[in-house]
């Protein structure tokens, strides 16, 4: 399976504050909720985990018009459009799996860059090599 339907439930509801944060709860639904099922190919990176599958497929859905993007100071702020949320509809992921990350990006929603990465480094701190935050 592709990183879409993961991408796609993740921005469901709610919009995000920063593309960084998008990536980060996405490592995180890679790593404890779906697991073997797709392969997001995150590395260790100079702000925590990277995947260019993921920014490849999040810059793809926005290029498609799916997702939408507005500024509010220097953060970027992204969410579905009504194309997105229809391709929402079409995916075909697990009820179970949408709730766990919708639960995830709740729980994580006010989370600074700092708290997901606490979060990520102590459960995951192979991911720390070539970090240049701490």
């Amino acid at each position: 399976m592709t990183v879409k339907p993961y991408i796609l439930a993740l921005l469901e509801g709610d919009p995000i504050r920063g593309k960084t944060k998008v990536v980060h709860q996405l490592f995180l639904i890679a790593k404890d909720i779906v697991k073997e099922k797709t392969d997001f190919k995150f590395f260790p990176y100079q702000f925590g985990p990277y995947s260019t599958v993921v920014a490849q497929e999040f810059n793809s859905l926005i290029d498609q018009g799916h997702v939408k993007h507005s500024k509010s100071g220097n953060t970027f702020i992204f969410e579905l459009t009504d194309s997105g949320r229809e391709l929402v509809r079409q995916q075909d992921l697990d009820i179970q799996i949408v709730e766990k990350i919708q639960s995830l990006k709740e729980a994580t929603a006010n989370h600074r860059v700092k708290d997901m990465l606490d979060i990520i480094w102590a459960k995951y701190p192979e991911y720390l090599v070539n970090a240049r935050i701490f």
